[in-house]
């Protein structure tokens, strides 16, 4: 749960550097972003992790900072898988067109 007083989005930025260390969130945001991610209310989060979707937008409207922070890293595990995947299925096609 956030301190009283400490911007809702600063909570998640400190659950995603806890969860994640700094990795996802140097390779996701920039400075700029950062720094506003640490300054900004739930509305303020929502909109800087809007492309997200609407299920974490949903998330932020009414659940807790880690909660926020294990789906994003959650979403962000399945981008992952599903890259890795396509990479291995174009090997293999390529590997039967080639051959």
């Amino acid at each position: 749960m956030a301190d009283a007083g400490e911007p809702f989005g600063a909570a998640v930025y400190d659950a995603l550097r806890r969860l994640s260390g700094f990795g996802f969130l140097s390779s996701h945001l920039n400075h700029a972003v950062i720094q506003a991610l640490k300054l900004a209310d739930r509305e303020g989060t929502a909109r800087i992790f809007a492309a997200c979707g609407p299920d974490i937008a949903t998330l932020i409207a009414s659940g807790e900072p880690e909660a926020v922070a294990e789906q994003l890293l959650a979403a962000r595990q399945v981008q992952i898988e599903q890259r890795a995947l396509v990479g291995e299925l174009l090997e293999l096609l390529t590997s039967l067109l080639s051959a």
